[in-house]
């Protein structure tokens, strides 16, 4: 089995993130690397702290410094992450135990670990598609803790979602993985990006009801719960396979400033909810990427977008604004200098596990050579054509600089 994932890893060109409990066997762990050569990146210590099963500060602590001690010598690239806290906090605990046991040495942790659900306690099983205001991820919440990391001295260390898949324990059926999942999983993505995270492991690639595919194996007989697999089933990317996809080809690395403004005639204190704005430039800085998504259960987002650039390209990077109005009636006309092309992402059901993609349903195609993704192109727009988001769906959108 661990061979298969390596040589998956070799084939993919990727290098791989395993993630332990923290009690390891120094011995077995040498070999594990061994047979992974140098398919292994970063080696993640410690799970979910100060939960009924989780590790202690003083474990993840111990079995990292023994690691670094330990391994250092014979894997000199591998780095160690840590400590897949939850729930959702970097426990300053761990930190100072982590420091005094590595002669305060804070490059010993190349990135720090949260596990974070933010749908646990806000979604009901009467309507598993509608999410609440205090379901989404706050972004002031996940700047506190790259604050929290750099108070502690570990100004150079990353900040990673280490494991998120919107609800805990498996998902829920017709939430998590279905069309309506990607409000917030595309949001988080943004939210994450703009507090400052540097990497999202969404949980999980497949498997129980949040997985990016299904397999008809939905928990591959490890529990009591649906364990039998359905042959029948092929793979098959859900949605928010297919967002991942879209979010990574067209919004890069770098979050830029959000400006909101809504119509004058826009009385509803829940605007700011309903519709969520991000911008990246994208990763060759071609273009700008923006992500719009309507999280209203009934009404559309009429919607104009404004780019504002600096006095120029370099203040442009920092200072690049983008601003939407939006009201229930009518729409803006767009503003823009930029070229423009839209990805309109729909369902027709909001539990469908099947999207749309500017009409186009969105299913993996077999040829002679095996299974192909489809043409994920978006559709070029002039630039006053209106911005029409539907109810609880979301679009992107790409703005030639």
């Amino acid at each position: 089995m661990w061979e298969s994932v390596v040589e998956f890893s070799e084939h993919a060109d990727a290098r791989l993130v395993f993630g332990t409990n923290g009690n390891l066997d120094l011995a077995n762990v040498a070999k594990f690397l061994e047979i992974a050569q140098d398919n292994i990146s970063i080696l993640e210590v410690g799970n979910e702290m100060y939960t009924t099963n989780g590790s202690t500060p003083e474990k993840c602590t111990d079995m990292q410094a023994s690691l670094g001690a330990s391994l250092s010598a014979r894997f000199p690239d591998l780095n160690l992450a840590g400590p897949d806290s939850g729930p959702t906090a970097i426990h300053a605990d761990y930190l100072d135990k982590l420091l005094l046991a590595n002669g305060n040495r804070s490059d010993v942790l190349y990135a720090a670990t949260v596990h974070h659900y933010p749908l646990d306690g806000h979604v009901t099983t009467d309507d598993p598609t509608y999410f609440p205001p205090s379901a989404f991820v706050n972004v002031e919440s996940v700047e506190r803790w790259r604050l929290e990391l750099n108070a502690n001295g570990f100004n150079s260390t990353q900040l990673w979602i280490g494991e998120g898949g919107g609800q805990s324990s498996g998902g829920q059926p017709g939430s998590t993985d279905s069309f309506a999942s990607g409000q917030w999983y595309l949001d988080s993505l943004g939210a994450y990006a703009r507090g400052g995270v540097d990497v999202f492991c969404r949980q999980d690639l497949v498997g129980a009801n949040y997985g990016l595919l299904e397999d008809g194996c939905p928990y591959g007989g490890l529990s009591d719960v649906n364990p039998v697999c359905d042959p029948a089933v092929q793979p098959e990317p859900l949605p928010d396979y297919w967002n991942a996809l879209l979010w990574k080809r067209i919004m890069g690395p770098k979050p830029l400033e959000v400006g909101v403004e809504f119509a004058s005639d826009n009385n509803d204190d829940n605007a700011s909810y309903f519709l969520r704005a991000y911008a990246h430039f994208s990763s060759d800085n071609s273009t700008i990427g923006v992500l719009l998504i309507n999280t209203d259960v009934d009404r559309p987002a009429n919607v104009s977008i404004e780019l504002r650039s600096g006095g120029n390209e370099r203040l442009s990077q920092d200072y690049e604004r983008l601003r939407r109005k939006t009201n229930s009636e009518g729409s803006y006309p767009s503003r823009a200098t930029h070229d423009r092309v839209d990805w309109h992402l729909t369902s027709e059901n909001k539990s469908s596990s099947v999207s749309f993609l500017n009409g186009v349903k969105l299913a993996l195609r077999k040829d002679d050579n095996g299974w192909k993704l489809p043409s994920l192109d978006g559709v070029p727009a002039n630039l006053n054509d209106p911005i029409i988001i539907a109810p609880q769906s979301y679009s992107f959108f790409a703005f030639s600089r």
